[in-house]
């Protein structure tokens, strides 16, 4: 039985253990996404000049941890009344080629090397959209657990330089039934890295435990 110190001194202990915890999680990054006043060229090469409106981030880790991983992508994100256009770039060590065996619409684009865009707009956490691109130029998009979702309207493109591989992605907001983001309206987001080999590379933006998709622990968009 817990005599009235022993309950006191638990209870100080929980309370520092729960503190402690608090303070160790990791706060899900904030990214304010600029207004383009002209939309991309979406044709996978990120011309000078073309996403200066937009805005850009980095610092992917891997899940479940604070540890960066050790090659850093690039993103950007911007939107106009019309839709959100998204762009990555992915270093490559000299001589290596990404992996790219993928390129049919919703194939295993997630097990090549690929970059996932996941979306939750107002953030709700109602509705959940991924989108994954490798560097063949092959999308896999659902909505949530659904496969045959697709973003009808929405274009792509990819491309391999020396040194890195670039994407980009525009999609209409009418495609995923959402209208343009008001001022100072939020989204939840997450921006994903999967690069195969020895070791595998997993890197996430947000601060998820174990899947890309915890919308609980995703970033968010300020628009």
């Amino acid at each position: 039985m817990l005599t009235h110190f022993n309950r006191l001194s638990f209870l100080l202990c929980l309370t520092a253990t729960s503190a402690c915890l608090a303070a160790d999680a990791p706060k899900p990054p904030v990214l304010a996404v600029g207004r383009c006043p002209t939309p991309p060229q979406i044709d996978g090469k990120l011309a000078a000049g073309e996403w200066d409106a937009a805005a850009g981030s980095t610092g992917l880790v891997r899940p479940g941890t604070h540890e960066l991983i050790p090659v850093q992508p690039r993103f950007w994100l911007a939107f106009d009344d019309q839709a959100l256009y998204f762009a990555a770039a992915v270093p490559l060590a000299k001589g290596r080629k990404p992996v790219a065996q993928t390129h049919e619409r919703d194939g295993k684009v997630y097990s090549d090397d690929s970059v996932e865009l996941h979306l939750d707009p107002g953030r709700a956490r109602s509705r959940q959209f991924q989108f994954v691109l490798n560097s063949a130029g092959a999308l896999y998009d659902a909505q949530g657990t659904n496969v045959g979702w697709n973003a009808k309207n929405a274009r792509w493109a990819a491309s391999v330089t020396e040194g890195q591989w670039q994407v980009e992605l525009a999609l209409p907001f009418a495609d995923i039934a959402a209208a343009a983001p008001t001022d100072g309206a939020r989204w939840g987001a997450n921006v994903c890295l999967h690069l195969k080999g020895r070791p595998e590379t997993l890197g996430t933006w947000g601060p998820v435990k174990s899947a890309f998709r915890e919308m609980a622990n995703f970033g968010e968009l300020v628009f």
